[in-house]
C-alpha cells in the first residue's frame, strides 16, 4: 500500500481535485497496474539506467480494484451527467479485505462524492481516507472513514469547488 498526500484542510483536498462529482457505482472489476519501467541512459535523470529489470526491482503488477460510476453531477471537473468513470482503487475487493486504509467503492445502492486524480484511461481518489463519502438524500455527507476530512453537506463542496463544471 503506497502513501498517500495528506490534505490538511478540505478546501486544499478540493483545491487540488481534477474531478469532484456525485456518482453512483454501477459496476466493479478486478484489473491490474503494471510498473512503469524508468527510461534513459543518463543516471542523472534515471538512477536506474543500465539496471536489469530483475535488479530494479520492478514487480509484477498490483491487483487494483475498477469501480465504474456513473456521473449524476459534476461540483469540478470535465465530466457530464451520465457519463461512467473507472475508479481505480488499490487491491482486489474480491479477495475479501481491502489494503490497510482503504474502503472500496461497492455498494450500488448509495450515492458517492468522490474527490478525484484523473489520468487518460480513469480515476483515482485523492486519497481513500479523505477523499470519499456517501451521500444521504438530504445532502448529508458522510465519509466513509472516520478519520477522513469532515465535509458535511454537498453544499459545502460546492461552495469550495473555485472553477466551473463544465
Amino acid at each position: 500500500m503506497g502513501d498517500y498526500p495528506y490534505y490538511a484542510t478540505t478546501a486544499d483536498l478540493i483545491d487540488r481535485a481534477d474531478l469532484v462529482v456525485r456518482a453512483t457505482l454501477t459496476s466493479t472489476r478486478p484489473g491490474a497496474l503494471h510498473p512503469e519501467r524508468p527510461t534513459g541512459a543518463d543516471p542523472a535523470l534515471n538512477p536506474q539506467a543500465g539496471v536489469t529489470d530483475a535488479a530494479s526491482g520492478v514487480t509484477e503488477a498490483m491487483d487494483v480494484t475498477i469501480a465504474t460510476v456513473r456521473v449524476d453531477e459534476v461540483l469540478k471537473g470535465g465530466v457530464s451527467p451520465g457519463q461512467s468513470i473507472d475508479v481505480v482503487q488499490p487491491g482486489d475487493a474480491s479477495a475479501g479485505t481491502p489494503p490497510p486504509g482503504v474502503t472500496y467503492i461497492e455498494d450500488e445502492t448509495v450515492e458517492y462524492l468522490l474527490v478525484l486524480a484523473s489520468f487518460p484511461s480513469g480515476a483515482a481518489l485523492l486519497n481513500p481516507t479523505q477523499a470519499l463519502y456517501t451521500v444521504a438524500p438530504d445532502g448529508t455527507l458522510t465519509p466513509v472513514d472516520p478519520d477522513g476530512t469532515v465535509l458535511t453537506t454537498l453544499d459545502e463542496a460546492r461552495a469550495l469547488v473555485t472553477d466551473d463544471p463544465t
